[in-house]
């Protein structure tokens, strides 16, 4: 797209919003900014992280971010997430995990376009020691945890490498919606 024969793009060279739509004429633009659905109070976002045992965990370092897709047990009565994070050597999830201060994970249900919820956790991710660890948090791991990873993560396989982490949240929040827009 051209405005006065300059083509619009971002210092890196992608195509920005603008670009598509001058201001105030994209058809789904308003003076008001929209809000997609609905705030979720602490009690529906609690419930939601109880409900699923599978998130995408944001990791940033030196300006760079890298999304992991996790399994996790939510500890209640902690306010704190258990993870098992598996490893097959060094990585570039390694890498990440020992540099980021803060990191965010969402964790989200879908069922449709109309009916949908997510919920942001931000806080802070740690390496578990031993006395973090009682049975009962590796219990909710066990039993909450989605895994992908399951049948590797139970095979006891020599080149795996096994490390605990606890997220304790600094913020948990959520959006959702569960009816069909006004038309």
């Amino acid at each position: 797209m051209t405005d006065t024969g300059r083509e619009h793009r971002s210092h890196h060279g992608q195509l920005r919003w603008g670009d598509l739509y001058p201001r105030n004429e994209s058809p789904h633009m308003t003076d008001k900014p929209a809000q997609v659905g609905e705030a979720m109070s602490l009690a529906a976002c609690v419930s939601l992280l109880e409900s699923r045992g599978h998130g995408v965990l944001a990791l940033a370092r030196n300006n760079n971010a890298y999304g992991i897709p996790v399994s996790f047990g939510y500890e209640r009565e902690h306010n704190r997430f258990v993870f098992e994070l598996l490893n097959i050597g060094s990585s570039k999830k390694q890498a990440f995990l020992s540099s980021s201060n803060e990191v965010t994970l969402v964790v989200y249900a879908v069922e449709s376009k109309e009916v949908w919820e997510s919920v942001i956790v931000t806080g802070f991710l740690r390496p578990a020691t031993v006395a973090d660890l009682s049975e009962r948090s590796i219990a909710t791991f066990v039993t909450q945890a989605d895994d992908g990873a399951e049948e590797i993560r139970w095979t006891g396989a020599d080149d795996l490498e096994r490390d605990w982490y606890l997220l304790e949240p600094t913020d948990i929040s959520g959006r959702r919606r569960d009816t069909a827009p006004d038309r």
